[in-house]
């Protein structure tokens, strides 16, 4: 069955309006044009059953931004209905087999992000399980075989978090060979170098966690040539330089846990060099952002350690204003505070190395404003709790 022309281009108005709502920051009103598509019954017709499921997720996000977790949890589950849905009507069809596959990621996704966590990887497996069963040949369909590698990718990160670093290390050695064998079999798809870069690059992080340096140091690499070649083709790409970023700035971390201080100063000035004119191009690419406030730090870090606090303060410094901008344009994001507390430290400790008891206090006690009503409403936060702990230490 057909729906009435009408009211399909009705439903792909409103999604167009929502979207230029968002752009003017009117989420009222995209919500509004959102929950008319939504509302509306497909009546059997494919393309009007897209719209809607597709508002539901965009409804979704939405609630996820506003931190609204369990109507979050609602949207996406009632998409992912919508598609199973299409999906028996019209079996055999790969892109709404990958529609349906991330739906059910989201709702894999926000069940995690509420501590449901065996229901999160009963989720993700049903993801591997539907798609398995119903696209045997799962290569040949990049974009669904793509949402099973990042169920894999997730169910491991769950596994990881609670401890089982073995099964998260199976889990994310199934995902990475996926992620491997779409990019040898789809070169032309720039999205699955990223994939493999991001896969290679939570190898790396298990594998130091595990103690195993060297594979550490393969897997980062690996991560960090994936997307090189696409970068240096686009270096105004903000997606692929934060995922290749966020690669070289572990592998620096390691070079510097080895000792190997130069050659990890030269690997953080290279993450300046990428991501800052990016930033200043694109202010609001907050995950690249982050890294490369994050790689000033680490160069003030390195400075601080060879007793040169003069120039880690001047690192501090730029660190301190990306930090700063991202805290206030993101107050309700613990992780910009812990980031921002521990710049703040660092710079109290250089200037504790100056002799300068005054500026350090300053540094210090903005860990206190900053972390204190932070820790009261989230108490579960160790790492930020750390950080107020040496602060009123010091």
């Amino acid at each position: 069955m057909t729906a009435d022309p009408e009211t399909l281009h009705l439903a792909h108005e409103l999604t167009r309006a929502a979207e230029r709502h968002l752009l003017c920051g009117e989420e009222a009103q995209a919500v509004s044009c959102l929950e008319r598509v939504a509302a509306r019954e497909p009546e059997g017709d494919l393309d009007l059953g897209r719209a809607r499921a597709h508002a539901l997720v965009r409804l979704g996000d939405l609630a996820q931004t506003r931190g609204d977790k369990e109507l979050a949890l609602g949207r996406y589950r009632a998409a992912a209905s919508a598609r199973e849905a299409l999906l028996a009507d019209a079996p055999g069809d790969p892109l709404l087999g990958q529609e349906v596959a991330s739906a059910d990621n989201r709702v894999g996704d926000m069940l995690a992000e509420l501590g449901r966590v065996s229901r999160a990887q009963a989720c993700y497996a049903d993801t591997v399980a539907r798609a398995t069963a119903a696209f045997p040949d799962l290569v040949a369909h990049p974009l669904l075989a793509r949402e099973v590698s990042f169920a894999y990718q997730r169910a491991g990160d769950l596994h990881l978090d609670a401890g089982r670093r073995l099964l998260a290390l199976g889990y994310y050695n199934i995902g990475h060979g996926m992620a491997e064998t779409l990019l040898e079999a789809h070169p032309e798809l720039d999205l699955l170098a990223s994939d493999l870069s991001v896969s290679a690059n939570r190898l790396g992080e298990l594998f130091l966690l595990m103690g195993q340096q060297e594979r550490a140091l393969g897997a980062l690499e690996a991560s960090v040539a994936a997307v090189e070649r696409l970068l240096q083709a686009d270096p105004t790409r903000a997606d692929l330089a934060r995922d290749w970023t966020v690669s070289v700035n572990r592998l620096g971390d390691l070079l510097a846990g080895q000792g190997q201080q130069e050659p990890a100063m030269e690997l953080y000035m290279r993450t300046v060099q990428a991501a800052r004119p990016v930033v200043e191009a694109q202010p609001h690419q907050t995950p690249l952002a982050h890294e490369l406030s994050y790689a000033y730090q680490r160069m003030g870090d390195l400075c601080l350690g060879q007793g040169d606090p003069h120039q880690a303060l001047a690192h501090y410094a730029e660190a301190l204003e990306i930090s700063q901008r991202l805290q206030l344009s993101h107050p309700e994001r613990t992780d910009l505070c812990l980031n921002l507390s521990v710049i703040y430290n660092r710079v109290g400790d250089a200037h504790a190395q100056l002799g300068d008891p005054p500026a350090c206090f300053r540094s210090y006690d903005a860990v206190v404003t900053l972390a204190a009503p932070v820790l009261e409403r989230e108490q579960h936060r160790v790492d930020l709790g750390r950080e107020l702990a040496y602060a009123l230490q010091r």
